[in-house]
């Protein structure tokens, strides 16, 4: 007779009880009976939170013998950033910035540059007065050429009614700080040649007078219909209440072209500065002997 040794159960595998068999023919003497497997040594394993950077999970559950997974737990989705915008605003000689950034983690979420504005663009540069306000339309770009959007602007318009130069302010809010100038041309009316008349060796010409916004007029005359600058010459006439002017010590018999325009004198950046009207459509005249 030969015995059978007993197996001990695991939470694995089952167990058997001692037996025993013939040792010659191999009959079972003594049969063994299954041990059923034993239950698990459960240990659990605590959960961990989420954070904004890592997911978390619920706790867990595992065997401290075979270490098979007995409650797998689940996982927890990572929670939002909280998030935190910081400006600082671009200046006229400055880039500024914006950074968003997570409160809890310190992870920086978007960063971009506010690139400094530069240039003040007009739709015109240059009108002609006819007593009401004139307000161009104003385009705003950073250095490096991009439009700004106009919600980050005010416009104010000086002086932008009378013969003058009118002076555009874009004042910057939001992103953005500091002011930007642009000036334009408010020009006076034109002025026509009213009667050209020949005189000896010279000629009289009138328009009609204009009794306000210009300083006066000035007079162009030359031998060439073109008004080259070598046959050309100007007369500037100080008086804006005038209405004539006579033009003397010219070349006998010979053919003069004439124009004249209305100017008014303002100051910009220290300095004398003419605005002046358009020239009005030129007249000839053939000068006496």
């Amino acid at each position: 007779e030969m015995p059978d040794l007993a197996i001990e159960a695991t939470c694995t595998k089952e167990g058997k009880t001692a037996g025993s068999h013939c040792s010659v023919c191999q009959e079972v003497i003594k049969a063994q009976e299954t041990i059923p497997k034993t239950a698990h040594v459960e240990v659990t394993v605590p959960g961990r939170e989420a954070t904004c950077t890592e997911e978390g999970r619920t706790q867990e559950k595992h065997c401290s013998i075979c270490n098979q997974v007995t409650d797998p737990g689940q996982v927890i989705p990572k929670t939002a950033h909280d998030e935190r915008t910081q400006v600082t605003k671009a200046s006229i000689n400055k880039n500024g910035y914006e950074r968003t950034e997570c409160n809890k983690c310190r992870q920086v979420l978007s960063e971009y540059v506010i690139v400094s504005p530069k240039t003040v663009e007009l739709s015109s540069d240059r009108y002609v007065y006819d007593g009401t306000q004139k307000c161009p339309a104003v385009t705003v770009a950073d250095k490096n050429g991009r439009k700004i959007d106009r919600k980050y602007y005010t416009v104010d318009f000086r002086n932008n009614k009378d013969v003058g130069l009118a002076e555009v302010r874009v004042v910057f809010r939001g992103n953005y700080e500091g002011v930007l100038t642009e000036t334009f041309q408010i020009l006076p009316k034109p002025v026509a040649v009213k009667k050209l008349k020949a005189t000896k060796k010279g000629f009289t010409v009138k328009w009609k007078k204009q009794t306000t916004q210009i300083t006066g007029y000035v007079i162009q005359y030359s031998l060439n219909k073109k008004f080259s600058s070598k046959a050309t010459k100007l007369i500037t006439v100080n008086k804006s209440n005038a209405s004539s002017k006579k033009v003397k010590k010219l070349k006998a018999g010979k053919k003069y072209f004439v124009r004249i325009c209305a100017y008014k004198t303002v100051q910009s950046g220290g300095q004398r500065e003419y605005l002046c009207s358009k020239w009005s459509k030129a007249k000839a005249v053939k000068v006496k002997n």
